[in-house]
C-alpha cells in the first residue's frame, strides 16, 4: 500500500472527525448525531489493512470537543462502566508485556495502540454524560442515523457491483489485503481492497436497521421514503455479499416491528425487498449457482463433522475457537481470573485450535497466533472478570432502554441482544461502536428516546428532555 495514499486517508478522515466535532461543540444537541454518523461511515473501513479508522475520527471529534469535565459518577452503571474501561486499559499495558514472549519489542509497542483506544472511549463517555450533552435529544436522530446507512450501503453495494463486474467475485470488496493472491487471473486494485469482512461491516446492523426501522414510522413524508429506499439498499447488499448474520438481524428486527409499523407496511416493503433481493441474487449468479447453499453453512457451522467439511472449512472455525477458550482459561486460577492481557488470545489458544482441529479428524496448517471472534478475545484477554463486567453493561443496558418512555424499547432491547450475539459471529472487540452500545445512555437508547415524548422543542428543534 503507498505510504503516500495512506497518509492522505488518514488526513481526511481527521479532518472529518475535526468538522463533526467542531459542529457538536457549538450544538451539543448534536453531539450523539455527529458521532454515530461519522462511527458508522468510518468502521467498515480495512484500508492498508487497517481497521482503526473509526478511531481517528473520534479522535480528533473528541479533541475538537475538548475540555472533557471529570464529573463525579453517579448510579451502578456508570460507575461500573467506568471501571471496565479502566480494566480494559490495564489488560492493555499487560498485553503489551505478555507479547514480549511471543514477539519482538517492536511488535509489543505496536500494541501503545490499545490503551489509547480505550483512553478514547473513557473521554466521550465522560464527555456524552456531561449536562449540555446528556439533558438534549434530537428527535431526528434516527432519520440522521438512517441517512448515514443509506450512504454507508449505497458504497458498499456500489463497490460490490464493480468487483463483480471485474473480478467475477464480490467477495474481493471484503478484502482489505492488496497482496491478496489473484483470484481468476485478476488482483484486485485499491477502489475494491478497502472493506472489512461482511460480517464486520453488518455489526452495524443493530444500530442501523433500528434507526431505518423507527424512521419507517416518522411523520415526514420524505423521511419514511428515504428509510424505504434505505431498507432496500441494505437487503441487496445482505444478499450481494451473501450475509447470514446480517439477514437474520434485518428479518428478525423487521418482523417485531409489526405491532408498531403495522401489517400492511410491513408487507409492502418486505414484498419489495424481496424482489430486490432476487433481482440481485440473479444477476450475481448466486441464487442459481449456490441454491441450498445457507441451509448447508448452518449445518458446516453447527457440526464438527469432518465428513461434511469443504476444503474452505468455512465458519466451522467460530465453534473450534470457542471450545479453544475453556482449556485456556483452565491453565491456572490467575489465568481464569484475569486472562493473559489485550490481545493475546491469538497466541494462547492456538494450541488448542490446533488439538481441537486435529481431534476431529481436520488436518489444518498450524499457526502460533490465530484470529478468534469476539468473545473468545475478550474472555481469554480478560478473564472471567472482564467478561462477567462486560455481561453486566450488557444487562443494564437493557435496563435501562426498558424503562425509558420510548416505544421502541423493545426493538432496541433486541438489537441488543443481536449485537452481544455479534461477539460470537467475528471479533469486534476493537470496533467502537460495541463500547458506544453497551455505554450508559448508549447509541440504542439514544435511538429510542428520539422519537420518545417532546416534553419541550427548542427554537432549534431539539427536545429538551426531561
Amino acid at each position: 500500500m503507498n505510504v503516500f495514499l495512506l497518509f492522505i486517508v488518514f488526513v481526511f478522515v481527521a479532518l472529518f472527525g475535526l468538522s463533526f466535532g467542531k459542529k457538536a461543540k457549538k450544538h451539543p444537541e448534536l453531539f450523539w448525531q455527529y458521532l454515530i454518523a461519522g462511527c458508522l461511515i468510518t468502521t467498515p473501513l480495512m484500508i492498508g489493512e487497517f481497521t482503526w479508522y473509526e478511531e481517528i475520527f473520534a479522535l480528533f471529534y473528541l479533541f475538537a470537543n475538548l475540555p472533557v469535565k471529570l464529573v463525579k459518577l453517579h448510579g451502578f452503571y456508570r460507575t461500573l462502566f467506568a471501571i471496565f474501561i479502566l480494566y480494559l486499559i490495564f489488560q492493555s499495558f499487560r498485553g503489551m508485556v505478555n507479547v514480549l514472549e511471543y514477539e519482538t519489542i517492536f511488535e509489543s509497542a505496536r500494541k501503545i495502540r490499545w490503551p489509547f483506544f480505550f483512553l478514547l472511549i473513557l473521554g466521550l463517555f465522560y464527555k456524552s454524560i456531561g449536562a449540555k450533552i446528556e439533558h438534549v435529544s434530537r428527535y431526528d436522530l434516527a432519520y440522521k442515523v438512517s441517512l448515514a446507512g443509506l450512504f454507508l450501503h449505497c458504497a458498499y453495494l456500489l463497490w460490490g457491483v464493480y468487483a463483480l463486474a471485474f473480478s467475477g467475485s464480490a467477495a474481493f470488496t471484503q478484502q482489505a489485503m492488496l497482496s491478496v493472491a489473484d483470484f481468476s487471473g485478476y488482483i484486485p486494485g485499491f477502489m475494491i481492497a478497502i472493506w472489512g469482512a461482511t460480517a464486520y461491516v453488518h455489526s452495524l446492523f443493530p444500530v442501523i436497521i433500528l434507526a431505518v426501522l423507527i424512521t419507517l414510522g416518522d411523520p415526514v413524508a420524505y423521511r419514511r421514503k428515504i428509510a424505504t429506499f434505505a431498507f432496500l439498499v441494505i437487503s441487496a447488499t445482505v444478499v450481494l455479499f451473501d450475509s447470514r448474520s446480517g439477514g437474520f438481524a434485518l428479518v428478525l428486527l423487521t418482523f417485531l416491528s409489526i405491532p408498531l409499523l403495522g401489517v400492511i407496511r410491513i408487507f409492502k416493503i418486505t414484498m419489495l425487498a424481496f424482489f430486490v433481493a432476487v433481482l440481485i441474487g440473479m444477476s450475481s449468479g448466486f441464487l442459481v449457482q449456490k441454491s441450498g447453499w445457507f441451509w448447508e453453512d448452518i449445518q458446516r457451522t453447527l457440526l464438527l463433522d469432518s465428513a461434511r467439511q469443504d476444503k474452505s472449512m468455512q465458519d466451522i472455525d467460530r465453534r473450534v475457537w470457542l471450545y479453544s477458550a475453556v482449556p485456556a482459561l483452565s491453565s491456572s486460577p490467575i489465568s481464569l481470573l484475569l486472562g493473559y492481557g489485550w490481545r493475546m488470545s491469538g497466541y494462547i489458544v492456538a494450541p488448542y485450535v490446533y488439538d481441537i482441529f486435529d481431534s476431529y479428524g481436520v488436518k489444518k496448517s498450524y499457526t502460533s497466533n490465530v484470529g478468534t471472534e469476539a468473545i473468545t478475545n475478550i474472555a481469554v484477554d480478560t478473564g472471567l472478570l472482564g467478561l462477567v463486567i462486560l455481561m453486566f453493561c450488557f444487562l443494564l443496558s437493557a435496563y435501562e432502554i426498558y424503562v425509558s418512555s420510548g416505544v421502541w424499547r423493545w426493538i432496541a432491547i433486541a438489537s441488543l441482544g443481536l449485537s452481544f450475539a455479534w461477539l460470537f459471529v467475528i471479533n469486534i472487540s476493537d470496533s467502537l461502536i460495541l463500547y458506544l452500545t453497551v455505554m450508559p445512555r448508549g447509541i440504542l437508547f439514544q435511538l429510542t428516546r428520539s422519537r420518545g415524548k417532546r416534553d419541550l422543542v427548542g427554537s432549534e428543534g431539539h427536545v429538551i428532555v426531561k
